[in-house]
């Protein structure tokens, strides 16, 4: 507006504009913009590339958007069906029409949709991850620090309690000495070594057994679950991720440091450990015949069925073995509930922020044609439209808006979320089907009911009214 001259807009109902140049302060507002969102990802984010990554996918995403509605208006001006009544081909020509709303309104529409319905599954997720932990066939009590010569004691304790003993796991704690004939120290003084410290330092807590239990799947080479005598190199099994960290595979070298005494093993196994389950899970599985002399401590896993049967065997379990240690993950499971309702309410903020954003934004986009749809409805009711016809043709041309950017928005949010599961949380992605027809029932009335009423009275003015006021 400030380019527009007074000489200008004088002469505007009788000359035709020239199309405005490019403006410097608008490609300088929209840098300030793209510059203030990367500066709020990098100062929330751990590292830099994660704060680029989430620039980069909001990218995407509007790219995306923006596509789709350069491809739809692209659509409808070339195959739109002769056949249909008049009311829905005026329609669907309202989007492609000079200074149509349908890129700005599926950008706003598509990407609040995208973010309130992204949001939502996510949430769902880790409230599914909580349930499943708290399930009645899941462990919630866990004792641990067990001496070798409490092992027994401590198993009839919780068996007088009528409460089953699950598992009894052995706990040898080690550190790696050498990955491949390396030892350790040349590795972290290697420059090019691509291994993280914390896995050459870690203290690994391994066990032993003959038998996988039901978290562990092998998905490469072969369990080995007894050693009748020492060999040369002892057979383990290590979990994926581990493995890969360590950039080793099967019948690679690994040399433990089992509390001063060096062990060396071979990987005879890769397995795939189920984390989500709560219960112990190890990186490193030893074969049964090797450690059963080595130092080490017991993990004893149980059922409770109620808060004050927990709190009777942790007492018990303290006054008779002071040295062992209790977890109940029954309290665990309420903070974590305590944790998520705390974000639901930041989610739902969250949505009816981006809605309300969304809506202000399709409003504003319906008050600025304003004026050029009461043009078109004088000229249409000039041609013998009636008010219906018109109302009809608006009611349509939202329709199409509204369902388009829910559409595209909900596939962007079933992707998102998809990945959030698959590589983040590390869990399967089943999202509901009817919160998801629901959102998009809501995002099209929600477009309708905004459209119509930011376009009433656009009828109701008399055809010689607007003329009049013309010229």
């Amino acid at each position: 507006m400030r380019r527009i001259s007074p000489l200008l807009a004088l002469r505007s109902s009788y000359e035709n504009t020239q199309p405005a140049p490019r403006d410097p302060l608008r490609w300088l507002l929209s840098l300030l913009i793209a510059l203030s969102t990367a500066a709020f990802a990098f100062t929330h984010t751990e590292r830099w590339r994660y704060g680029l990554g989430f620039c980069v996918a909001v990218g995407v995403a509007f790219a995306l958007l923006a596509a789709v509605a350069k491809l739809l208006m692209v659509l409808v001006r070339a195959h739109c069906p002769d056949s249909w009544p008049y009311v829905w081909r005026q329609g669907l020509a309202n989007l492609y029409r000079p200074h149509n709303q349908t890129l700005v309104l599926l950008l706003a529409l598509g990407f609040g949709t995208f973010l309130l319905v992204s949001l939502y599954l996510t949430q769902q997720m880790l409230l599914r991850q909580a349930m499943l932990a708290g399930q009645a066939d899941q462990p919630n009590l866990i004792l641990f620090d067990i001496q070798s010569d409490q092992r027994e004691d401590v198993a009839n304790l919780v068996r007088s309690f009528a409460l089953p003993v699950l598992q009894q796991a052995p706990l040898v704690t080690m550190r790696l000495a050498s990955i491949k004939g390396r030892s350790v120290e040349d590795l972290r003084n290697d420059a090019g070594n691509k291994i993280p410290t914390w896995a050459l330092q870690w203290e690994y807590r391994a066990t032993y057994r003959e038998h996988l239990i039901g978290t562990e799947t092998v998905i490469a080479g072969t369990w080995q679950g007894v050693v009748d005598h020492a060999a040369s190199a002892i057979p383990v099994s290590l979990e994926e991720e581990i493995a890969h960290t360590l950039g080793v595979t099967l019948g690679d070298e690994l040399v433990f440091d089992v509390q001063g005494v060096p062990v060396t093993t071979t990987v005879s196994s890769t397995r795939k450990v189920d984390w989500q389950r709560v219960q112990p899970n190890f990186f490193v599985v030893f074969p049964s015949g090797i450690l059963e002399t080595a130092p080490q401590t017991y993990v004893l896993v149980s059922r409770v069925p109620s808060n004050d049967l927990s709190a009777a065997v942790q007492r018990t379990a303290v006054q008779t073995f002071p040295n062992v240690s209790a977890i109940d993950l029954t309290l665990v499971l309420h903070t974590l509930d305590a944790i998520l309702e705390r974000i639901a309410f930041a989610i739902r903020f969250m949505a009816f922020f981006s809605m309300a954003a969304g809506i202000m934004v399709l409003a504003s986009a319906v008050i600025t044609g304003r004026y050029q749809r009461l043009q078109e409805s004088v000229l249409l009711r000039t041609l013998g439209a009636s008010r219906a016809q018109i109302r009809q043709i608006l009611l349509i041309e939202y329709l199409f808006l509204g369902s388009l950017a829910a559409v595209t928005g909900l596939l962007l949010a079933v992707i998102a979320s998809w990945a959030l599961a698959y590589y983040l949380f590390e869990t399967t992605f089943a999202p509901a089907g009817l919160p998801l027809v629901l959102a998009l029932l809501f995002v099209i009335g929600l477009t309708i009911l905004t459209g119509v009423l930011g376009s009433r009275g656009v009828v109701n003015r008399p055809p010689l009214e607007v003329l009049r006021s013309d010229s």
